[in-house]
């Protein structure tokens, strides 16, 4: 029986490699996810780790992609105060 990965185990990995530094293979991880056989769709938990990483790194294009996500998805209900604030950061430190 083949291994399914679930939202959480995809998260971790993100997680992981966010903590490493290593944010180009944040992101492949998540482009990944969103195409994989399971059809994985992020939580909350999994942009805010993204959003961390846009904010660090001052990414204002990609955090802007991922904060349209988080609205149509309608997740911005869920851990609100922690999206706020590193879309709040991105806005601010990485607009062009």
């Amino acid at each position: 029986m083949p291994i399914r990965r679930n939202v959480v185990c995809w998260t971790a990995m993100i997680n992981g490699y966010g903590k490493e530094g290593d944010f180009v293979q944040m992101l492949s991880l998540f482009l990944q996810m969103l195409v994989s056989v399971d059809k994985v769709q992020p939580n909350a938990a999994t942009m805010v780790c993204l959003l961390s990483a846009c904010s660090t790194l001052c990414n204002y294009e990609v955090g802007r992609c991922l904060s349209i996500c988080i609205l149509s998805a309608g997740m911005w209900r869920k851990r609100r105060e922690s999206l706020m604030v590193f879309l709040v950061r991105i806005y601010i430190l990485g607009r062009p």
